[in-house]
């Protein structure tokens, strides 16, 4: 079973005209009694009133606690971690 908890979002100028929004998720999940965690960014851009979700990427965590899980999405917020260098961040931060 998995639940998907939005964490926040990052609005931006992409181009500096085009507004583009990228949502934080913590997807935690449980499996034969072991939850995991896992954090989803997508990026939606809009244009005349439209949004439209262009890119999503989806990286498991090595993290075992909510706590822990979550500072690291607020790192990522904090620093607008977009999903095309999602994997490399995640990498980066747990290797710390």
């Amino acid at each position: 079973m998995k639940t998907r908890v939005l964490e926040g979002i990052r609005y931006c100028l992409e181009n500096e005209e085009k507004p583009v929004n990228f949502e934080y998720y913590l997807v935690e999940s449980l499996e034969e009694n072991r939850k995991s965690y896992s954090v989803e960014i997508i990026k939606k851009e809009k244009s005349l009133n439209t949004e439209l979700s262009v890119e999503t990427e989806c990286r498991e965590l090595l993290s075992t606690t909510m706590e822990d899980a979550r500072e690291i999405i607020n790192k990522l917020i904090g620093n607008i971690v977009t999903p095309i260098t999602l994997i490399d961040c995640i990498e980066n931060l747990q290797a710390i």
